[in-house]
C-alpha cells in the first residue's frame, strides 16, 4: 500500500525504511542516486541500547525484524562514506 511505501526521511536521505510503524519486520532500502560501499546500520530502543546492528555491502534492500522487541519508538542510525543519518521506527 502507499502507507507501507512511505519513507520515514526526507527528500535529502540516502534511506527510506518501511513500513512505520511497523509490528516485526521493517525494510531499509537506500535510495539508488546514493552508491556507497559500505553502510553501517545501527537500531537504538528509547533508553539507548543497541538493538541491531549490521554492515551493509552494495546490498541496497535489507529486512530488519524488531519481532523480539517491545512496542516502542527506535532510531535508526546510518553511516556511510563520512555521512550519517538517524532515523525514527515506531513498533506497535
Amino acid at each position: 500500500t502507499e502507507e507501507e511505501e512511505a519513507s520515514v526521511s526526507s527528500e535529502s536521505s540516502f534511506f527510506k525504511v518501511y513500513p512505520n510503524p511497523v509490528t516485526g519486520s521493517f525494510t531499509l532500502e537506500l535510495k539508488g542516486d546514493f552508491l556507497f560501499e559500505v553502510v553501517h546500520v545501527e537500531v537504538y530502543s528509547m533508553v539507548g541500547e543497541k538493538v541491531l546492528t549490521k554492515v551493509l555491502t552494495r546490498n541496497w534492500k535489507q529486512e530488519f525484524s524488531l519481532s523480539g522487541w517491545p512496542a516502542g519508538i527506535y532510531f535508526n542510525h546510518f553511516r556511510s562514506d563520512g555521512r550519517s543519518e538517524t532515523g525514527k521506527i515506531i513498533k506497535l
